[in-house]
This record gives C-alpha cells, structure tokens and sequence, in this order.
C-alpha cells in the first residue's frame, strides 16, 4: 500500500520546477558594503575601536591598566633597605573601592616575610622558586604597550591611568639617602628618573598621607618634601601647553609621636608642633577639589588651608619675626658667640593664618595668639 500523501512535502518534481523558476528570476544586483557595516559583512578588516563610546573604550582600558584604584606608592630608599634593592620587591599596591588589594607588577610568587629555608632555619629573604605553582599575591600586570599603538592611543589611556586613578604618597620625617630634604624617593617608582618625575604633572587625583613626629628634623624634612613635592606639580604650571591638571587633593594627617616626648605630654600640643608643615602645600592653588583631615587637627586651620589651595580666598601673609641674641657655636668643643637670629622656632608657623582667618571670616579660638608665642 502506498504512503499517505502529504500535501506540503513537495514531491520530485514540483521541486525540480520551483528551482528552474528561482533561476530565471531577475533579482536586482546587491548593494555594495557601506562604511557602516563593511567591518561585519568582512571580518577580516580593522575594527574601528576609537569609535566607540567613551565609557565603552574606558571600560575596555580597566583590563588592561588600572582603573578606579587608589595606587599607592612607596618611598624607596636603595640605601637604607637592602630588599628594597631586589627587583622582587613589591613596589606598587592598589586598593579598590571595595576594600581588595591587589600588587601591581613585580613577581606574584615572590614573599619576603620570615620563613624556614630548606635547612629548617628561619631566614627573611626574597624568595620565589619555592611556590612555583601558586600565587602568593593576586597581581595586576599593567600592559603598557597600549602607549604605543597610535598617538591618540596614547593620549587616551593616558587619561585613565592618570585620571580615573587616585595616587596615594606616603611622607615620614625619616632620614633617606642619598637626599633626604628634597628626595624624589618620596615619589616612588615615579621618581626614579627625570622623566617619570615628568609624569607627575599628569595626576588628577592625589592622596597625600602625612606621618607626622613632633620633632625637629622630621618637621623639617616634611617641610622640605612637600615643598618639592608642590614644585614638581607645578613645574609647567605658567606654560599654557603644559598646566598640571590636578583637580582633587586628599591629605590626610596622622601623629606617631616623637622620640623626645614625655608621657605627660599633651597630645594636642603634639599636634600643633607638626601641623604646621601643610604650610608647604599653600602655593597649589586653584584646586577644585581639597579634602584634609586628621586626628586632632583644628577646624579652622583646615578651612584656612582648603581656602588657600582652592585659590578663592587671596593670598596668605608670611609672619615676622623679630631678631633676637642667640648663643650659637659651629662645633660641640668650639666657644659660643653671640649671633642675631630669628625668634621662631622650628614648630613655629611660617605664614599669618590669624590674619588670613580674619579675612575670610574663620572662626578662631580664643587662645590663638599662643601660637605665635616667642619663648625666652
């Protein structure tokens, strides 16, 4: 018995005449492949990544390089730490919004905590063949050869290495070498040549972490470090072409106390015998963005200083000090002359902040002439 015929299966035949029909059809020729599509209709051609959206591109860029990190470089100082010399050395850490950490470059097997070698005594050195098969830091590799696809390649990741990225230096009063006072080390791997010095006037976003010490010398070295720091921002700062584009500053100011203080100390005069070396970090101005804060700082010396980077407020005075006899002598076992010197002393301000205070109507305390008092 035959099949049953099914009414939409063609048979033989009915095929072979639709597929003569089709062919003798005059279809109209196809349209030519336009600039819009002609990359999905060939995939062998370049794909116009500059075309896409800002976001998209930037996007793209965070798996790549940084992005939305606060990185935070150390000082190096080759001369006081010999594992710093390594090349092992962890030089950068990135913290994310969310807490992660994360070291940026170096070699992700690599520790130099304490640790039993293979003669089961403890040693603390840089090792990293003996976890050959696990990470013992999570690591982000910064692929910079992004730099050198094109020239606007390079202007725009440029932009979000330097400009979606907070840069985090931390300033102690400690001694470095070979320079101390004005030491690029305070920059980290930026500062290790002139170049990458360069780089700094690139940063939009900074986040300066002050150790202070209520102690002379240290006082002083911070003095002279943000100092340098304020002048290598500012480096191109008159040239129209180059201007330094940072727009937020963070500083953040933290006591570890002094080597010479008392237990019965104040901890408030601590304070004020460190806090003025901010002073260094007036000349920034026009900052759109200035946070500072810190444990024990006064309310209306940070005001003064957010008024005086954001360049809204005029400019600050510097204090006089009257000359005073002072007993003086170049060596321990040399006599003492007699020499005119100035009255202030090294946790003295340098600038009148009373009077910029007054100007711009901050409120003062009542005892703020104690400040500016001349010791006999």
């Amino acid at each position: 018995m035959a099949d049953k015929y099914d009414p939409d299966e063609p048979s033989g035949s009915s095929l072979q005449a639709f597929l003569q029909l089709e062919s003798q059809r005059d279809y109209p020729p196809a349209k030519k492949a336009t600039r819009v599509d002609d990359a999905a209709l060939n995939p062998t051609l370049a794909f116009r990544f500059f075309d896409l959206p800002t976001e998209i591109r930037h996007h793209i860029y965070s798996f790549l390089i940084p992005r939305n990190i606060t990185i935070a470089l150390r000082t190096i100082s080759p001369h006081t730490n010999r594992w710093r010399r390594e090349a092992q050395y962890w030089p950068i850490t990135g913290v994310y919004k969310d807490g992660r950490h994360v070291h940026i470059g170096g070699n992700p097997y690599c520790t130099h905590r304490a640790h039993k070698n293979s003669n089961g005594q403890w040693c603390r050195h840089l090792r990293g063949s003996d976890l050959p098969n696990s990470y013992r830091y999570s690591r982000f590799v910064i692929q910079t050869q992004l730099f050198q696809v094109s020239k606007y390649a390079y202007h725009d990741v440029q932009s979000v290495l330097y400009g979606q990225n907070i840069f985090k230096f931390t300033l102690d009063g400690n001694a470095l070498q070979p320079r101390s006072l004005r030491s690029p080390a305070i920059f980290g791997l930026l500062g290790k040549t002139e170049a990458s010095l360069a780089l700094l006037r690139n940063l939009r976003r900074v986040h300066i972490h002050l150790l202070a010490t209520d102690v002379h010398w240290s006082v002083k070295r911070q003095r002279s470090r943000l100092a340098y720091f304020v002048e290598i921002i500012k480096e191109h700062a008159d040239n129209a072409n180059k201007k330094s584009l940072l727009e937020e500053l963070t500083v953040t100011f933290a006591l570890t106390g002094g080597r010479h203080d008392d237990d019965d100390d104040d901890p408030l005069r601590a304070v004020e015998k460190s806090m003025f070396a901010l002073e260094s970090l007036v000349p920034l101005r026009g900052i759109r963005t200035v946070q500072i804060s810190g444990s024990g700082l006064p309310e209306w010396y940070i005001k003064c200083l957010q008024l005086a980077m954001q360049g809204e407020s005029g400019e600050v005075e510097k204090s006089e000090w009257p000359l005073v006899r002072r007993r003086r002598r170049r060596a321990y076992n040399s006599r003492y002359r007699i020499l005119m010197a100035t009255s202030r002393m090294w946790y003295h301000p340098m600038l009148n902040w009373k009077v910029f205070a007054e100007r711009n109507g901050v409120a003062l305390p009542d005892d703020i002439d104690r400040l500016w008092a001349i010791e006999e």
